[in-house]
C-alpha cells in the first residue's frame, strides 16, 4: 500500500485520491444503508474519475456490496486514526471472531457470485 502497511483484504481500509493516511471514514452504501468505518491506508481509484473511494474486501462484505463491486455511497470523514477516540470498525471486535465471520461472509458472497456467473452463461 502507498501508505507503507501490509494489505490484508479483512482489514477495514479504503483508498482515496486525497484524504491523508490515517483518516477513518464512514462509508455508507446508499443501496442498502450499511455502514463501516475505514481507515485511508491507499490512493485510489484513478482509473474511475466518478468513484470516490475504494474499500477493501472485508469492506465491501460489511458493505453488502460483493457482488455488485461498484455502489452508490457517502463518505463522511470521522477523525484521524492516532485519536484514542476514533476507532475503525476493525478495531471494535476480537481478531479471531472477525476473521471468522469475514471469511464465513466471504465465503457464501464468493459462493452467490459462482451461482450468479453459471446461471448467466
Amino acid at each position: 500500500m502507498a501508505s507503507g502497511e501490509p494489505y490484508d483484504p479483512l482489514d477495514m481500509t479504503a483508498a482515496h485520491r486525497r484524504l491523508r493516511f490515517g483518516t477513518v471514514v464512514k462509508v455508507t452504501n446508499l443501496n442498502n444503508g450499511r455502514s463501516v468505518r475505514v481507515v485511508i491506508t491507499d490512493r485510489g481509484p484513478f482509473r474511475a474519475p466518478e468513484r470516490i473511494i475504494d474499500v477493501s474486501y472485508g469492506a465491501a462484505v460489511r458493505l453488502g456490496m460483493v457482488t455488485e463491486g461498484v455502489v452508490p455511497a457517502t463518505v463522511e470523514v470521522i477523525g484521524d486514526i492516532r485519536d484514542p477516540d476514533v476507532v475503525p470498525d476493525d478495531r471494535l471486535v476480537e481478531a479471531p471472531q472477525r476473521q471468522s465471520e469475514l471469511l464465513s461472509r466471504a465465503a457464501r458472497g464468493f459462493e452467490r457470485l459462482v451461482e450468479w456467473v453459471l446461471n448467466k452463461n
